[in-house]
């Protein structure tokens, strides 16, 4: 419990050091590039950021400015960086972010399709990327595992078919 405590005010410590540093220093402290990626952390409404009309299903279409949500477990990518303009008070730059859907995610909440491009701060994306490399171990076990099941049936497969 005390370590958790410890690690929640270390974090706040370096949030608060970017925050009050000056434009220049907190740009250097935050390396974020194009083609990065993260995992959506949480459930989140967003504003369309595509230049042109993104079909989102049958008949709708999402048009710059138009709202959409985000769902924990989709994937973003980087595709562009402004050091010169700020969406809150966290740090200095936005982030233009792609949008993928998580695969086994629905939303009945209006979702943004695949591809949508949405901006954050440089902070709230910084704290994506945290989730998505804590997760990393994560991942890499239950691909381990998929490829282990999947061998697995192949074998039984081979063993019991009839010639």
């Amino acid at each position: 419990m005390e370590v958790v405590k410890m690690k929640k005010f270390v974090f706040f410590i370096g949030v608060l050091l970017v925050a009050t540093a000056s434009p220049s220093e907190a740009r250097s402290k935050i390396s974020i590039r194009v083609g990065d990626t993260a995992i959506v952390s949480r459930f989140s409404w967003v504003e369309c950021m595509n230049p042109k009309p993104l079909k989102k299903n049958y008949d709708r279409t999402l048009k710059i400015l138009d709202r959409c949500s985000v769902e924990s477990g989709g994937h973003v990518t980087v595709v562009a960086v402004d050091l010169n303009r700020n969406l809150d008070s966290s740090a200095p730059g936005i982030v233009l972010l792609e949008y993928r859907e998580p695969d086994d995610g629905h939303s009945d909440l209006n979702p943004c399709p695949t591809g949508t491009l949405y901006m954050t701060s440089f902070y709230r994306f910084s704290v994506m990327r945290q989730e998505w490399e804590k997760q990393a171990p994560i991942r890499a076990a239950e691909n381990e595992r998929r490829e282990r099941e999947r061998r697995y049936v192949q074998l039984l497969l081979e063993k019991n078919t009839h010639r």
